[in-house]
């Protein structure tokens, strides 16, 4: 290996430093004021974790629970207890509850850095991808408040990355099985989140998979299923409320309000018209689309960001960057030129499913049910970044107003 190779490898790794400092600065400064004071289910983690500390036991007497009880809701627990550690040390304060999330968001970028690697094969595009991680707004959001959500995502990405290594070293396999579990422990929306992507995982990596020894697979799956029972036990035991809660299909139309706009048209249920213009299903679909859609619109990524939920972004500041409009398009075109494989489609696949679980809630938009769509959309991103940065004459002009845009975002979200 040439002495070139090496100092060019050397100045990528202080390059990757670079970021995961500027990732943990973003994070981590002035973490307990911004934003601004506890939001309840902050405080309930927080003193859940305070009370198993002191005690053993949460806010309602219950011995190490797996699920805790909360404003009548149930979570799981692995939040609350990896605060327990961050309380011991710093007292029972903001920065301790929200010490986790922020940690799991740094520990994030790190973990993009290395999946897009072993998918694309291509450090510099991998260090993009871990760059766009650490300055995106929807990613600096969640990692600054007590987020399970955050946490979760931390978790899934570990899964992918010892999934994605189990092709070299099959036992790896039973990492990505106990990562991808633990989300279940980590956030109620992980069901659906990470059952998404283990489902495109196993379907585009199928015959990798069935080559593997039956005893690695056969470890994996028992191994995932004992981590998760808990949780699935929980369907049984009522403590799935929440998910019942902001379900979209618990609100269908009065049958009082579908009658009388039947009867304006002289309409009956159970006619062919009714089923073809009118009918319940009709509406959830329509209702599902138009979710989705507002996912991918330019007034929640780029301008006005999780609407029905201030607090999920900053005012006037959408989930992402508004010079990522830009990149958005570019990274399109350049991921579709590069044609389908298996690690494109996983790609294209995750970003059009990954807001399933928000899509299928009763909110518009939701930045939290919708978190999983940032890692997709950064490597979409990344894409474009790569593609710019290749370009001289573009490359000068369009720096200026990336940097303009973030510290637009800085101020907007921090003074």
């Amino acid at each position: 290996m040439g002495q070139g190779h090496l100092k060019y490898m050397k100045i990528k790794n202080w390059l990757l430093i670079a970021v995961l400092a500027l990732a943990a600065v973003l994070r981590l400064w002035n973490l307990p004021n911004v934003p601004p004071h506890l939001t309840q289910d902050e405080a309930s983690l927080g003193y859940n974790a305070y009370s198993i500390l002191k005690t053993g036991r949460d806010e309602f007497g219950q011995p190490f629970p797996v699920i805790f009880k909360s404003f009548g809701d149930y979570k799981p627990g692995l939040y609350v207890y990896l605060t327990v550690p961050s309380v011991a040390v710093f007292g029972l304060n903001e920065f301790a509850v929200r010490l986790p999330s922020a940690l799991a968001g740094i520990i994030s970028v790190y973990l993009v850095f290395l999946v897009s690697n072993l998918l694309f094969k291509e450090k510099k595009l991998s260090l993009i991808a871990s760059f766009i991680m650490a300055v995106t707004p929807w990613a600096i959001y969640f990692s600054r408040s007590a987020w399970e959500v955050n946490l979760s995502l931390t978790l899934t990405l570990f899964g992918i990355y010892f999934f994605l290594k189990s092709f070299k070293k099959e036992k790896l396999l039973l990492l990505s099985a106990l990562f991808f579990a633990s989300t279940l422990l980590a956030y109620q929306g992980a069901k659906l989140s990470t059952g998404i992507v283990l489902l495109i995982l196993v379907l585009l990596y199928f015959k990798k998979l069935i080559r593997f020894e039956k005893k690695n697979l056969g470890l994996a799956l028992i191994f995932g299923l004992i981590i998760s029972l808990p949780i699935l036990l929980s369907f049984f035991r009522g403590q799935t409320v929440r998910l019942t809660i902001f379900s979209i299909f618990s609100y269908p139309r009065p049958k009082e309000y579908t009658q009388a706009f039947l009867d304006q048209g002289g309409e009956k249920f159970g006619t062919i018209s009714y089923y073809l213009f009118h009918s319940e299903t009709l509406n959830f679909a329509r209702a599902i689309s138009g979710r989705w859609f507002n996912h991918f619109s330019g007034r929640f990524l780029f301008f006005e960001g999780d609407w029905p939920n201030p607090r999920h972004s900053a005012s006037y500041q959408g989930m992402l960057l508004l010079t990522d409009l830009i990149l958005l398009v570019v990274g399109f075109v350049a991921l579709v030129r590069r044609g389908l494989s298996k690690e494109t489609v996983f790609l294209w696949l995750w970003l059009v499913l990954s807001s399933l679980p928000a899509v299928l809630s009763r909110d518009q938009v939701h930045g939290v049910r919708a978190l999983n769509m940032v890692v997709p959309m950064v490597l979409l991103l990344s894409f474009g970044l790569e593609k710019i940065l290749s370009k001289k004459n573009i490359k000068f002009l369009f720096i200026p107003a990336y940097i303009l845009a973030f510290v637009y975002f800085l101020d907007s979200y921090f003074v």
